[in-house]
């Protein structure tokens, strides 16, 4: 029992250096993120002490102590990367954005219905060629190292973890414009917690769309209003954005059956200026290829998701500032002569950012514009911790410790027959 007691009092020590560690930079912007899975993490773990009594079961609870050092290491590996010099001014204004693009969300919500949200995304990187988001309540197993996860129950615990995440591509972090994705991510991080999925079905319903198309657009719809959110988070820079990472030949084709999750890209381009268009956000230029009758929708399909209040939070235009503004369009040449940007908005600072990167010919030094354009995010960046708010903070954490009890029965010790320890997969050299 003794080497037990150790696995179990080495993760209770990590947890607390981790929520200690949220006290100050780089973690400040995290406080509400750690203690959210610290908290669930730790009362899950208190519930397996009592075995600690029974020799008999020591080697079931083992492997429940393993599996929550196994999910605490998902989140640790990613604030980790906060401690990196060279990835921080990145992460952070990805950071930034998240927060900016939750934080209207989540104060709306709590107006409407007294209920708080819960923490906003963590962004971290990743192998993935495109960037992707984890929203509450999805399954986290394929993020998960093989190898860890012990116990038969472990892969609900991946329906059950309390703070999302966004992923950007490792091979994007020399491409600032990469980071106006973390805005559609969290989109589809709206859309799980505020359960929009009826809503988007039901107002494309009622949209009056051409009987031949309306499939296509059932089958794109949290897809579209991610690009929705995004065009109203950071404007029409969105659409350079996404261009800029996509580039596919097989943008220009015209969309068929079966239709798959996803927009062809000139679709996607178009939804976005008409929203940018909409709002007063002139986007860059018109669009380069045709959507094919699909393009004739997209009036009618804006219209209805974004001019609908949304269920427990109003419109979605009314959260967000317009961005695109004609200062940001000159802080964008000002960046591009490689003087200071004038914006103090980290919306803003990145739109601007995307076009002066788009527009920029291709031997100028993008990294030269990128330090710059980071540099002024976190001059930008508001000073203190991004905690939980005081009068809140009771009820938050007892609703962290019912989803560490959640985690604890999911990964509750239970014999099971034929069931043995794993080591994971064994590395042979060659």
């Amino acid at each position: 029992m003794r080497n037990l007691r150790a696995i179990i009092e080495s993760l209770d020590e990590d947890l607390s250096a981790w929520r200690d560690g949220a006290a100050q930079p780089p973690l400040d912007k995290h406080a509400s993120q750690i203690e959210g899975v610290v908290e669930q993490v730790s009362t899950a773990l208190a519930a397996l002490r009592p075995a600690l009594d029974d020799a008999g079961s020591a080697s079931l609870v083992t492997q429940s102590v393993l599996d929550y050092h196994h999910i605490w290491d998902f989140f640790r590996g990613k604030l980790a990367l906060r401690y990196v010099p060279m990835y921080q001014p990145l992460l952070a204004a990805a950071d930034d954005l998240a927060w900016a693009a939750w934080r209207p969300v989540r104060d709306a919500f709590r107006a409407h219905t007294g209920t708080e949200l819960r923490e906003p995304p963590l962004v971290y990187f990743s192998r993935s060629a495109v960037p992707f988001a984890v929203p509450r309540g999805d399954d986290y197993r394929d993020l998960l190292p093989r190898g860890g996860i012990y116990t038969e129950e472990a892969g609900k615990v991946a329906s059950a973890l309390v703070v999302p995440v966004v992923s950007l591509p490792w091979h994007r972090t020399n491409w600032l414009p990469v980071t106006l994705s973390v805005a559609h991510e969290v989109g589809h991080v709206v859309v799980a917690d505020l359960g929009l999925d009826p809503w988007l079905t039901d107002r494309l319903a009622a949209a009056g769309l051409a009987e031949d198309r309306a499939d296509a657009w059932l089958a794109w719809r949290e897809e579209v209003y991610a690009d929705i959110f995004a065009a109203v988070v950071c404007g029409g820079a969105t659409a350079l954005s996404l261009l800029g990472q996509l580039r596919a030949e097989d943008a220009e084709q015209p969309p068929q059956a079966p239709w798959g999750t996803y927009p062809p890209a000139s679709l996607r381009e178009r939804i976005i200026r008409e929203v940018a268009n909409r709002r007063g956000d002139a986007p860059p230029s018109a669009p380069a290829v045709s959507a094919g009758d699909f393009a004739t929708d997209v009036p009618a399909v804006v219209t209805a998701l974004l001019d609908e209040s949304l269920p427990g939070a109003g419109r979605l235009g009314d959260l967000f500032s317009t961005v695109d503004t004609v200062e940001t369009r000159d802080d964008a040449d000002r960046l591009a002569r490689g003087r200071d940007m004038g914006a103090s908005e980290i919306r803003a600072l990145l739109a601007a950012a995307t076009r002066a990167f788009e527009a920029a010919p291709d031997d100028v030094d993008r990294l030269v514009m990128q330090r710059a354009a980071l540099t002024a995010a976190a001059h930008a960046r508001e000073v203190g911790r991004r905690s939980r708010p005081r009068q809140l903070a009771d009820r938050l954490a007892d609703r962290d410790r019912k989803a560490g009890q959640q985690l604890a029965s999911l990964l509750a010790p239970v014999p099971t027959p034929h069931r043995t320890l794993s080591r994971g997969p064994v590395r042979r050299s060659a």
